[in-house]
């Protein structure tokens, strides 16, 4: 239920966007599970709108609701990726902290004729991390419009 958030939030913003981008530090997976669940609600389990969900953790252990993504992103076609500072040596999966590079990779170009009323962008972590993606991604294209930092 989005009731549960506080802060300066406009969910309505949601239900209007094509592209929803979640980038998450730890901890900062808490208001992400939300956004992503109530998306699940609003749209009766079928996300008709392009979901990514970028979680940076330091190890596999760390990762919070791992399962519970899991199962999300193969039945609703939200996008899930899991980034680790200090993998194991069975992860597979992306690595590193968050950088320019890993953004251009891993979501959608930015281009004049992106509607950035259609674009959502959400940011929860730490401070340092939190400011730093902010910088990232409007490097990346993204503006102040189509961004919301969560306070950690």
């Amino acid at each position: 239920e989005m009731s549960s958030f506080e802060g300066t939030f406009d969910y309505t913003k949601i239900n209007t966007c094509k592209t929803l981008i979640l980038v998450a530090a730890g901890t900062g997976l808490t208001p992400m599970i939300r956004i992503i669940n109530y998306v699940i609600k609003q749209t009766e389990n079928q996300v008709d709108m392009n979901v990514i969900l970028l979680f940076f953790n330091k190890t596999q252990d760390d990762i919070l609701c791992g399962e519970e993504l899991q199962t999300i992103s193969k039945q609703n076609k939200v996008i899930v990726h899991d980034i680790l500072s200090r993998p194991g040596p069975e992860w597979t999966g992306e690595t590193g902290y968050i950088r320019g590079e890993l953004l251009h990779r891993l979501l959608p170009p930015i281009s004049s004729t992106t509607n950035v009323t259609e674009t959502l962008v959400c940011v929860c972590g730490p401070t340092p991390f939190s400011k730093l993606a902010i910088d990232l991604l409007k490097e990346h294209g993204y503006n102040d419009n189509c961004l919301h930092l969560f306070l950690a």
